[in-house]
Parts: structure tokens; C-alpha cells; sequence
């Protein structure tokens, strides 16, 4: 598991270095909806506007493209709403590999 620093900026783009190489996270907040979405980039693959939702791994359709899942934990139990969620604590991005990458 690898904590992807997820800052309160509102649009902004991490890259997570892994075993197998380098996924790219682009993050937004849209204010309209009150949520966060991203887009994933690896290799010649990419995923755009995928919801950030508590406790389910979002990565996982797409595991025939990608060698990694992503998975977000919060305190309230709910996906994040605020633009400050990550970066207060509240919300965590977990990348996950290998054996860990489960349809949690």
C-alpha cells in the first residue's frame, strides 16, 4: 500500500512511483457536486472522471489496464466532500498493488 499525497488544490496531478513502474492521478474538485474525481494514467492507458468513493477499490474494472488499484478510506464513511478532505486528514488515497489489489 502507498499513500498518494493528495493536496487541497482543486485541480492538480500526482505522480505515485510503484514497483512496476509510475501511475499518473490527475485529482479535481468540482464545488458544483461536491466531490472529488480523477482521471488514471498508465503506460499507453489512461481513465478519465472517475468518482472518488469511500471503501470501494475504483481501479478495479479496469485491472486488465492497470497493475494497481486505488481506494479511498475516510473517517465519516462516506466518499470526500470537501476540497480540503485529503489534506485535513479526513480522506486517504491508498494505491494498491499486487496481492493487495482486491474488488474491495
Amino acid at each position: 500500500m502507498i499513500k498518494v499525497d493528495v493536496s487541497s488544490v482543486a485541480n492538480q496531478q500526482i505522480a505515485v512511483p510503484f514497483k512496476d513502474g509510475t501511475a499518473t492521478i490527475s485529482m479535481y474538485y468540482s464545488a458544483l457536486n461536491s466531490c472529488w474525481f480523477c482521471s488514471i494514467s498508465y503506460g499507453d492507458n489512461t481513465v478519465n472522471n472517475i468518482v472518488i468513493e469511500y471503501g470501494v477499490n475504483f481501479a478495479y474494472p479496469f485491472r486488465y489496464m492497470f497493475p494497481f488499484g486505488l481506494v479511498c478510506y475516510t473517517e465519516s464513511e462516506v466518499r470526500p466532500v470537501y476540497v480540503d478532505s485529503f489534506e485535513s486528514g479526513e480522506a486517504t488515497l491508498i494505491l494498491l498493488e499486487g496481492e493487495e489489489n482486491l474488488p474491495l
